[in-house]
């Protein structure tokens, strides 16, 4: 009797390897890779000691909860950390702690020799920047060591190593003055610390230079009398101080509004104590400039920069320090709140355009973007990428938007996302399947393997249509792969027919926003009846979503900073663009059938360009000649303070280390709630590792047994 024959499938599918071992990049097997994200993720929910106990069968866990679980396990964390009264392990102890002593004298002596420890640094620097902190950590001497190799600059307590002072500065002062000043340069190595160690909000920060009229009542009444006797001698000063004197009397009209709320509320006023919110926004405004003076007047011999936790630095600040270090290699971007994930393209576009520039190409660059995982209590889902949910598909999204900029990185010889880098990290903990990131990479990069076949897209540049020539069948499945997997989480995934392959790589739209072509599929279902010119792609979905983020004053740091960066007396250059410009302006991508960069001569490259040019030289900011602009900057940041600070009296937290609210799904005022949870890695653990698994069933049936009910696969 012969077999059946199982039925043909029609249906284009996405594979995964039988065995589980995924491309070398990825790092691990499927089975690997996913344990390894529901360890973090459990961290993520419930706290390093938290484990996941029984879950509600009808519906996810509501926000009471979670906030139940991470109570539990922050209870037992204290209780773990208990001395109690066993004295086992103390022997043990302090063999482990003379071998660790023995070991550092050693790196000690190594380190202290230059040659070997600028090589041992280099080194560390360039495969693992996190393990320099964690070797200047292992002891006093080592810390030592490390500081002979490594420059700090402390933007929170105004630290830059007295390389902030202009020469016209230090020739204005007098000799006792000068005496105190220390000019010990950056040397190769800078980390540059943007937040301080203690999180406190309520400490006082550390304003230098202009900004530092803003930064008390006295202070401000002491540059209104400067100003008044200025303008009596100069005319020339009063439409410069304009803008100070029409700033001073919108802060006194927000702190009278808000002094007079509060006693209505029948609340203290504000004073000089605990409850006194520091002038955390005009501290952070004030840091762009002596980090600018420091590196344009010291950068020349800068290798290697990390950037931690930087605040107010968007792209175009990040361009301003990069023109300022011409012989940067490696380069390091963690948490720096005004650069979200969708910023990794224009980033590369950064980096492309130095190295056309200086002729000096970055080695490594390592990216870890904005992230969230607070607050700890009321938290209406854990969206890591983004504060709130995003209205779209951030899925799908960013797959498309990671897929472009690997093919953008991986001709510049920049490494993103194998295991280890920043931007793997941070891709592992974005909201979706576990596993679901790992095959996405191991299916394009197993593409970009066999795309490297001489001849394989030689049809893309040639006038004959693909149809009319003979491709390899092999590199067809595996394009199809690459597809399928940026379009995981859409519906088109599960629905593309084979039959229909062809429309699928013919059809093409071009963005309006960015003017990427791509294929039609890519863009949301709704963009097929749209009019050319309001077609966006799902990568400008995502960026202007993050982009638009108003949560934690997002907004308004970005209308700080353009304050900061353009002067009414900023001349424009109204020439046209060159054909040099036009093709140094972005980062070009490695030929593929999916998506094509921007045309040559086309407007969005002349948009780039111009916006470009925008941009204020780094030597017209440090000038002393821009105080003004400076200040006015300054003054802005000013009232943020004193609103946030009215606020904070009144128990609202807008930009809160750990006390500002998410908005609950309800008032986000859309209408498919669904896509709002489905962002949240509380719904995508429970959906995937309890509902669709059956779990529910299993427990129930356990329970009724009087057996202990399963927990989820990887949780313990």
């Amino acid at each position: 009797m012969t077999s059946r024959r199982a039925p043909r499938s029609y249906k284009m599918e996405l594979t995964v390897p039988a065995d589980g071992k995924l491309h070398e990049v990825v790092g691990r097997t499927l089975e690997e890779q996913t344990t390894h994200q529901l360890k973090l993720v459990t961290k993520l929910l419930v706290g390093p000691n938290g484990s996941l106990p029984d879950w509600p069968a009808d519906s996810p866990p509501n926000i009471a909860f979670w906030d139940n679980l991470r109570q539990r396990s922050l209870t037992a964390g204290v209780r773990q950390g208990d001395p109690g009264n066993s004295n086992s392990g103390a022997d043990s102890s302090k063999v482990k702690n003379l071998k660790a002593n023995q070991t550092n004298v050693t790196l000690e002596t190594l380190l202290k020799v230059v040659p070997v420890g600028h090589e041992i640094i280099a080194h560390l620097w360039l495969i693992d920047t996190a393990a320099v902190g964690k070797l200047a950590s292992a002891s006093m001497g080592c810390y030592e060591a490390v500081a002979i190799h490594v420059s700090k600059f402390d933007l929170p307590a105004g630290e830059y190593r007295d390389c902030d002072w202009l020469p016209e500065q230090l020739a204005r002062m007098d000799d006792d003055w000068r005496a105190n000043i220390d000019i010990r340069g950056i040397g190769r190595n800078l980390f540059v610390r943007g937040r301080p160690l203690d999180t406190n909000p309520y400490a006082k920060y550390h304003v230098k230079d202009a900004p530092a009229f803003w930064s008390s009542p006295q202070n401000r009444n002491h540059l209104r009398a400067i100003s008044e006797t200025l303008c009596e001698d100069n005319s020339n000063l009063i439409e410069d101080f304009a803008r100070f004197h029409r700033d001073e009397e919108k802060l006194t009209e927000i702190e009278t509004a808000w002094r007079r709320g509060h006693e209505k509320m029948g609340l203290a006023p504000i004073a000089k104590d605990a409850d006194k919110r520091g002038n955390i926004y005009l501290a952070e405004m004030s840091y762009n400039i002596p980090m600018l003076r420091s590196l344009s007047q010291y950068g020349g011999a800068l290798v290697s920069l990390q950037l931690h936790e930087v605040p107010m630095m968007d792209l175009r600040i990040l361009e301003l320090i990069l023109s300022a270090c011409p012989a940067l290699e490696i380069l390091g971007i963690d948490k720096c709140e005004l650069l979200h994930v969708a910023d990794i393209n224009p980033i590369l576009d950064i980096a492309f355009r130095r190295a056309k520039k200086t002729g000096k190409k970055l080695r490594k660059l390592q990216f870890y973007p904005r992230s969230y995982t607070e607050p700890a209590h009321n938290r209406t889902g854990t969206h890591v990428l983004s504060w709130n949910p995003l209205k779209t598909n951030v899925e799908t999204g960013l797959l498309i938007t990671v897929f472009w900029a690997i093919l953008r990185a991986v001709p510049m010889g920049i490494d993103l996302v194998s295991r280890g880098q920043h931007f793997r990290q941070f891709l592992d903990l974005v909201p979706m399947r576990p596993g679901k990131i790992a095959v996405f990479l191991h299916h394009v990069f197993k593409w970009l393997d066999a795309a490297e076949t001489p001849g394989a897209y030689d049809w893309l540049t040639e006038t004959q249509s693909p149809e009319g020539q003979f491709r390899n069948p092999d590199l067809l499945m595996l394009e199809d792969q690459v597809l399928l997997s940026m379009l995981q989480g859409t519906k088109e995934c599960k629905t593309m027919q084979k039959h229909k392959r062809a429309s699928y790589y013919n059809e093409q739209y071009e963005c309006c926003q960015c003017g990427y072509e791509m294929l039609a599929i890519l863009f949301r279902e709704e963009m097929k009846s749209r009019a050319a010119d309001h077609r966006v792609c799902r990568i400008c979905d995502l960026r202007g979503e993050l982009n638009g983020e108003s949560h934690h004053r997002l907004h308004d740091k970005r209308t700080m900073l353009n304050r900061f960066l353009y002067s009414p007396n900023d001349t424009e250059d109204k020439t046209g663009p060159s054909d040099d410009e036009m093709q140094s302006v972005s980062a070009p991508p490695l030929r593929n059938p999916f998506i094509k960069g921007e045309t040559i001569n086309g407007t969005h490259r002349e948009e780039a360009v111009l916006q470009h040019r925008s941009l204020p030289k780094i030597q017209v900011l440090i000038d002393e000649r821009r105080n003004f602009d400076i200040l006015n900057a300054a003054g802005r940041a000013t009232m943020y303070d004193a609103e946030e600070a009215g606020w904070w009296k009144v128990g609202v937290f807008n930009d809160h280390p750990t006390m500002t609210k998410q908005t609950p799904y309800t008032e986000m005022r859309v209408a498919n709630q669904g896509m709002l949870r489905k962002q949240s890695w509380e719904y995508v653990i429970w959906k995937n590792f309890y509902k669709d698994a059956g779990l529910a069933e299993k427990q129930a049936a356990a329970m009724a047994y009087g057996h202990e009910p399963p927990k989820p696969a990887g949780f313990w």
